[in-house]
């Protein structure tokens, strides 16, 4: 963990590493190196609409909307690492639904890899895996029987490739807590922290506004 304002440091040694790649870490190749982030994005995107069985004219203009969101323009030109969730949240969730699918277990597993480097970027985007819990929760609830054993199987696969990936990270918070849980509820809008620094950001006289 580092001091701004305690993200992991794995995802800042990426960014690190691709900019010596390009001739040096300087705004302009961090800078490249994250609209280029935003790219990815879009073509993520299309693929997360296919998974879902969208056509490919329909996932075509999914990706041109995501891709056109003036919030995605603007996290993608900064040096912060907002955009890097959406990454990780559209390939994992792709490959989760795939793995879903078609009971897959090797794409499954590959999901849950995907969803545990969550961890290692912008807070929020922990909430990728229960997000995938809670839909697996609900179609176990109305399946029949011999449905709710494939969820079973397909949740404990994802879980392990989560797991294998979080483990280091919830070691490191559980030697120092304190540390890797500063401003923890500072993304979150539905957190009093989160609505006090939204407030602060935009000037305004109350949360409210």
């Amino acid at each position: 963990f580092n001091n701004y304002w305690g993200y992991p440091n794995l995802i800042f040694y990426i960014w690190g590493w691709f900019s010596e790649l390009m001739g040096g870490v300087s705004l302009l190749n961090i800078r490249f190196i994250h609209a280029f982030c935003g790219l990815i994005i879009i073509f993520l995107s299309y693929f997360f609409f296919r998974s879902l069985s969208f056509s490919k004219l329909y996932a075509f203009g999914g990706a041109m909307i995501v891709g056109s969101q003036h919030v995605l323009f603007g996290i993608s030109r900064f040096v912060i690492c907002n955009n890097t969730l959406l990454i990780v949240e559209f390939l994992s969730l792709t490959l989760l639904y795939i793995g879903f699918k078609y009971k897959s277990s090797f794409y499954t597993f590959l999901g849950g890899i995907a969803a545990g480097f969550s961890f290692y970027t912008y807070f929020t985007a922990r909430i990728i895996f229960i997000t995938w819990l809670f839909f697996l929760a609900i179609f176990f609830l109305v399946r029949p029987w011999h449905d709710k054993r494939m969820v079973i199987k397909i949740g404990l696969i994802g879980a392990l490739g989560f797991l294998i990936v979080v483990t280091p990270i919830m070691l490191a918070t559980i030697k120092n807590p304190s540390h890797a849980l500063v401003n923890f509820e500072h993304p979150f809008l539905f957190s009093g922290e989160g609505q006090k620094l939204v407030k602060d950001w935009n000037f305004a006289r109350t949360t409210a506004e």
